[in-house]
């Protein structure tokens, strides 16, 4: 493997991940300030508007990915369970899911093993 497509890949993974995990954070504060007594519309409007935008720089990372590891499971399940319990949007979800699954089940055993121990570094 290209060791600049290797370095390429790991820090738009990890650029993926931390989008992704900024998108969580705003989420949650996102709803804890739309379920308080008395919701501040300017912060909801501001976390609001930092999901969104930084949404549209994670479907980039995604668009990146899908084009050159289309096939790569951690990135599309992970992408699968933030669509479906963070965005709920059950329907594509299930369906980038389900596709991983079917590949993972098409794979080697030694392949697999790699693939469940990615999955496990997830949880």
């Amino acid at each position: 493997m290209d060791m600049k497509k290797l370095i390429q890949f790991v820090l738009s993974y990890k650029s993926y991940f931390d989008i992704m995990e900024k998108i969580v954070r705003n989420s949650v504060e996102f709803w804890q300030e739309m379920d308080g007594d008395k919701p501040n519309s300017i912060k909801i409007y501001k976390l609001g508007d930092n999901i969104a935008n930084d949404y549209q720089s994670l479907k980039k990372y995604k668009d990146f990915f899908e084009d050159n590891y289309h096939n790569h499971f951690a990135i599309n399940f992970s992408y699968g369970c933030f669509l479906k319990f963070v965005l709920n949007n059950p329907k594509e979800a299930n369906i980038l899911i389900t596709s991983c699954i079917e590949y993972k089940n098409k794979l080697d055993l030694s392949t697999k093993l790699i693939v469940i121990n990615c999955l496990f570094s997830l949880i």
